[in-house]
């Protein structure tokens, strides 16, 4: 499923403290801005706000295309238009 998982109950003021576990593998110090996130199937997803967005993202999509982006497009290209 995922890395670490903890179960957690929300209290009274809807508050959650964040397990050791869960804090030390995200590497999350006192101070840090966390993003929180939730989805139509009631799933909630809670990650640490990058300091750079650039370098954050960098490589994420690293070989979607292949070794060989320009050839990969060409066969997409042929396969659709013919």
């Amino acid at each position: 499923m995922f890395g670490v998982v903890e179960e957690v109950k929300v209290g009274v003021k809807s508050q959650v403290v964040i397990p050791l576990r869960i804090r030390q593998e995200a590497e999350v110090r006192p101070g840090d801005i966390l993003l929180m996130t939730s989805d139509r199937n009631g799933r909630i997803s809670i990650m640490k706000k990058p300091k750079n967005w650039a370098l954050a993202a960098y490589g994420c999509c690293q070989d979607a295309w292949g070794n060989n982006p320009l050839e990969y497009l060409e066969k997409e290209r042929e396969k659709a238009w013919g």
